[in-house]
């Protein structure tokens, strides 16, 4: 996995994925933010490196965009940012009718990471 923590424009995340590629890593998080799904669908489709976002995204309206228009390869939720449990399911429901693996994002205290642990156990991916 490569974090690179919203910091880069179109151009950049593409030359980035680029030059990581002979590593084939899982993926790449979250390069640009998450405000434009238009430019990260151009992302995906330009690169051979996997993408994923949804850490900061809010709710299956968040994700939405991203899963339905193609705009990353995975998605990531985080289960404090993206609704709790029951609407996390919602997103991964999403995801599932049109075959987008999830990854489950955990940046929480020893409590949120036993939530997510059983919320991960939970869903379909």
């Amino acid at each position: 996995m490569v974090h690179c923590h919203l910091e880069y424009d179109l151009r950049t995340s593409i030359q980035l994925a680029d030059a990581v590629a002979p590593i084939k890593s899982l993926w790449l998080e979250e390069p640009m933010t998450v405000d434009n799904t238009a430019s990260w669908k151009r992302l995906v489709a330009s690169s051979k490196a996997p993408f994923c976002t949804g850490e900061n995204l809010e709710r299956v309206e968040g994700f939405k965009d991203f899963i339905i228009n193609a705009g990353c390869d995975l998605v990531q939720p985080d289960l404090r940012n993206s609704g709790g449990f029951l609407e996390s399911k919602r997103i991964g429901d999403l995801a599932n009718v049109f075959a987008l693996p999830m990854a489950n994002h955990n940046a929480g205290s020893q409590l949120n990471t036993w939530a997510t642990c059983q919320w991960a156990a939970s869903i379909r991916d």
